[in-house]
């Protein structure tokens, strides 16, 4: 009795929970925006233009969902779950279990980094450390390409002294980590 009740409060604090405050623009949230937008589309597209005018507001977030990692006790769980009877899988939980939804803005957010242009300069020492992680980290990836859109948007912007010096010091972090792209 004690433990189902248990169980009922740890699912309600999961519903109820406050979800994450984000900044919008014209009633859209930073993660709608970032999803919308693509690399391919043209540089003045309404989702660009939002990204932009919300601009630095953003980077606690776009820095954060980067980071994003799926914890590993949902990646056993999720195992274990796939090897359940197909009639007792249902695809809520495993959307829950696989964070689909995470995922999906976590590497949309690598793309706001370029379209925001050298305003995102700041994010640099925030997502370098990632740089550090295991070969096969999805955050040491993700980081990497948000670093690199950094890079092309100082170099796209025709960059100022600060951003000449910015941009030779993400040369530096990505050569360290044996990366030649810029």
């Amino acid at each position: 009795m004690i433990l189902a009740g248990m169980i009922i409060a740890a699912v309600l604090v999961m519903v109820l929970w406050p979800a994450e405050k984000e900044p919008e623009y014209q009633g859209k949230k930073l993660s709608a925006w970032i999803i919308a937008y693509s690399p391919l589309q043209d540089t003045n597209s309404p989702s660009a233009n939002a990204l932009r005018h919300i601009g630095t507001n953003a980077l606690p977030l776009l820095v954060k969902w980067v980071g994003f990692e799926r914890p590993a006790w949902r990646t056993r769980l999720l195992a274990a779950y796939g090897k359940l009877p197909v009639p007792l899988q249902n695809n809520t939980a495993k959307e829950w279990l696989n964070q689909y939804a995470k995922e999906t803005r976590a590497w949309a957010a690598t793309s706001a980094f370029r379209v925001m242009g050298p305003d995102t300069l700041s994010a640099i020492p925030s997502l370098a450390p990632y740089l550090n992680e295991p070969r096969m980290s999805v955050r040491r990836e993700r980081s990497l390409i948000a670093l690199v859109n950094i890079g092309v948007a100082i170099r796209e912007s025709g960059a100022s002294a600060d951003g000449d010096r910015l941009l030779n010091e993400l040369k530096t972090i990505l050569r360290t980590n044996r990366f030649e792209v810029l």
